[in-house]
């Protein structure tokens, strides 16, 4: 059953807070490589797979070769947040191993050291970076220091999320002020819940609702899924037969997992990679190849309205509910300032097109996602930006203002245009929208 505790204290991974650059670079305490590309992160189970196509655009898994231009992604000047009031944060988790390994490779015995599926050192980077972008930029927004009554935030159960979620409020929260008084350690506990029927819906059992959406996507019998995975067989076979998977697009996302953190750890590619023997190949790229089926099943999920209702739904109807109490002055959300959220590549997705955020391509990369700023002048508005890290730097963040499908033409969208325009993929009950019985506990 989904585990939705909200008491619970977790706490901050220990780090030393870092200075920040005039020009949005950040320093880390985590050092080491690079983090050049990233494509892994998937999940492993039935209910959905997690990669990062940062690499990647479109359906066909087209390589960007301009990796400071992904999704629309370019370093802009961002605008002002004088009129800011609250905001939302949204993020994928970082970095993370795979969730299953090539046969017979004992490479990942160094560079996936902490096992499958688990946060890398590299995504504890993104993670902490993007606490530190969010300090520089909403610092007149959220105090300096942890008031419970002005932050929220929220994870889901995954080990990965929660540790992206620790890291980013280490980087948010740095020790100063009253907070240090007394207190020799760089970090603070800050708490957080989990909800996995907001942030992790594949995770909720029973859910028949959400496997009756995905189960078609999940099985390779989609017809977009069917499209994707037969577009060359020829090479789905090679890819399956030297790296000692299966030719589903669910392995074949692992095999880019792999080849995506061996190549963002420095570690030698296989020859099969390097000196394919699969004629086309070259002129060809087959690390390009091998790298077009990550992300596949959060794709499809994604763009399939059945599938991404279920995917972030309930996490729509949240956020529309906390804008509208915002926006009407509740007592209750009076000292809020913002609220975070820690998820995975398909809910970022599919709430950014629950959301008809435009300019936002078929990938997640890992710890990107989006912050919707709101403002109370002149009248209920808000404004979004799509973050994500610099792919060749897991210590630099990259933001952009993105613009809505019904507010092309305005900085500000207000908020009743908003919650009109995507009335509809939301539910507000989760146990109804997976059509189990209401009187099922956690």
């Amino acid at each position: 059953m989904a585990s939705m505790g909200s008491g619970v204290i977790f706490f901050a991974l220990v780090l030393v807070a870092a200075g920040v650059a005039a020009d949005s670079r950040f320093d880390s305490p985590w050092k080491g490589s690079s983090g050049g590309r990233d494509n892994n992160d998937r999940r492993g189970n039935n209910h959905g797979r997690e990669h990062s196509r940062n690499d990647q655009r479109g359906r066909g898994g087209d390589r960007d070769r301009n990796n400071n231009d992904r999704g629309g992604q370019r370093k802009t000047q961002l605008p002002s947040t004088d009129d800011v009031k609250f905001i939302i944060v949204g993020f994928r988790h970082g970095n993370r191993n795979p969730d299953q390994f090539l046969n017979g490779d004992k490479s990942h015995d160094q560079w996936a050291w902490e096992g499958p599926s688990q946060l890398t050192s590299i995504g504890k980077r993104q993670g902490y970076s993007l606490g530190q972008f969010l300090r520089k930029r909403y610092g007149n927004v959220v105090s300096d220091e942890y008031l419970p009554s002005q932050f929220k935030a929220i994870s889901s159960s995954a080990d990965r999320a929660q540790q992206t979620m620790q890291a980013c409020m280490a980087g948010f929260y740095p020790t100063k002020g009253r907070n240090a008084q007394g207190y020799s350690l760089s970090w603070q506990p800050i708490p957080y819940g989990i909800n996995d029927p907001l942030l992790r819906m594949y995770n909720v059992d029973p859910c028949p609702g959400y496997k009756s959406a995905y189960q078609a996507i999940s099985d390779d019998n989609s017809a977009a899924a069917r499209e994707w995975l037969n577009r060359e067989p020829a090479l789905t076979k090679y890819i399956a037969e030297k790296s000692g998977l299966n030719a589903s697009l669910s392995d074949l996302g692992d095999v880019a997992d792999n080849i995506g953190n061996m190549r963002k750890f420095n570690v030698p590619l296989p020859s099969w990679v390097t000196k394919p023997t699969l004629p086309g190949y070259p002129p060809k790229n087959m690390e390009d190849a091998v790298n077009s089926f990550a992300e596949a099943h959060q794709v499809l999920c994604a763009n399939d309205p059945d599938c991404s209702h279920m995917m972030a739904g309930l996490w729509l109807d949240e956020i529309m509910t906390v804008l509208q109490k915002k926006a009407s002055g509740d007592a209750k959300l009076k000292d809020r300032r913002a609220n975070f959220y820690a998820a995975h590549t398909e809910t970022v997705l599919s709430l950014l097109r629950l959301l008809k955020v435009d300019d936002i391509a078929d990938e997640t990369p890992t710890s990107a996602g989006l912050v919707i700023e709101f403002t109370d002048k002149p009248v209920p508005a808000v404004r979004v930006l799509f973050h994500q890290p610099n792919p060749e730097n897991p210590d630099d963040r990259l933001a952009e203002v993105k613009s809505l499908a019904y507010c092309e033409d305005k900085e500000w969208c207000p908020v009743d245009t908003l919650v009109s325009s995507v009335k509809g993929p939301n539910f507000s009950d989760w146990r109804d929208a997976c059509k189990v019985a209401s009187t099922c506990t956690l």
